[in-house]
């Protein structure tokens, strides 16, 4: 809140700050009155509340803190009873909006439900309450829902940046954005997002399914896997370093098909078949969570993984070999996705 209050002071004369502090401080009831209020605001009000300073132009500001200068006490209680009668209003007609979206949704409607949530998610722009920001969070999850449906999938990942630039953990979004991605060819970001949905969500069957299908897809396309050897073994085995990654790692080998593990072995020239990527598979998922995370403690400190793993038929097909291998492809594969590595 201090750095947003910062960036506004830098937009604005020293004259103008001075008249502005001058002017406030000459009403002591002002300050009473503005401190009484915000005890009873939430650190997320408070941060809202902020940021739509910062929004604001200065000259509105300057203008701003001229009227309230001169403003009593009674007539501040009424400009706050105004503005919490606005804000009361807008968030009625937005759950309306909301409810009558999601009637519409259910109907099939999608294209009308979109305009329902998108108008109730607008009108709660001006209003810096956390309730605010959950319903208009809601909405806008709602929007994206629908826009899948409609085909405008363009929006539908402006609608999900929007939200993950203030919520980096919203599964919704990720996998929403995730979808549309997909939807419009683009697999490298699809992968990136449905993969971060399911490290957030890994007990969701529909994610890993959808995660599952795009990874298939862009295995199947090649996906412009050429980064330098060296270069991925080295990112491998720093990344190996990460709990969060071998957890993720993890999941993806319960749920990776034989038929992409096959696809993928062929990119990055060991080529197996779909027999003995079945095979690998069955040897994976028999193993358990702390069996898979041992194992993948070991490939952080194995330095030759890969060129063992092409050295002899035998080794590669034996339980241990076979699944260091897959797994190894495997998080290559993530890495090009993840990291951005494509086609460098």
């Amino acid at each position: 809140m201090l750095r947003l209050a910062q960036e506004q002071m830098r937009r604005m004369s020293p004259d103008d700050l001075a008249r502005m502090q001058q002017q406030l401080m000459s009403n002591p009831n002002l300050l009473r009155m503005a401190s009484e209020s915000m005890q009873n605001m939430k650190p997320d009000d408070l941060r809202r509340a902020a940021q739509q300073m910062n929004q604001a132009r200065p000259e509105d500001l300057r203008d701003m803190t001229e009227k309230l200068a001169s403003t009593t006490p009674e007539e501040f209680a009424a400009m706050k009873a105004q503005a919490d009668a606005q804000m009361s209003y807008a968030m009625s007609g937005a759950k309306m909006l909301k409810k009558q979206g999601n009637e519409l949704h259910n109907l099939g409607q999608y294209s009308d439900a979109a305009s329902k949530y998108k108008l109730a998610k607008d009108n709660l722009k001006s209003v810096p309450s956390s309730a605010a920001h959950t319903l208009q969070l809601q909405c806008t999850l709602n929007l994206m829902a629908c826009y899948l449906k409609t085909g405008q999938f363009d929006e539908c990942i402006s609608e999900g940046s929007e939200v993950l630039a203030s919520d980096s953990s919203n599964v919704k979004a990720y996998y929403r954005r995730g979808q549309a991605y997909k939807e419009i060819g683009k697999l490298e970001a699809a992968v990136a997002d449905l993969s971060k949905a399911h490290e957030i969500s890994p007990e969701d069957e529909t994610i890993a399914g959808v995660l599952r299908d795009a990874g298939e897809k862009l295995a199947r396309e090649g996906g412009g896997l050429n980064m330098r050897k060296a270069d991925m073994q080295e990112t491998m085995r720093n990344s190996m370093k990460d709990p969060a990654t071998r957890q993720m790692m993890a999941n993806m080998v319960k749920n990776m098909s034989p038929e992409m593990m096959a696809n993928m072995s062929e990119q990055f020239g060991m080529k197996l078949s779909k027999e003995d990527a079945a095979k690998a598979q069955q040897a994976m998922s028999s193993l358990s969570p702390e069996d898979l995370d041992r194992m993948m403690r070991w490939m952080e400190r194995a330095q030759k993984g890969v060129e063992v793993a092409k050295k002899t038929k035998d080794w590669l097909l034996g339980r241990r070999g076979l699944i260091l291998a897959i797994v190894m492809l495997i998080l290559a594969f993530i890495l090009h996705q993840l990291l951005g590595f494509i086609g460098k």
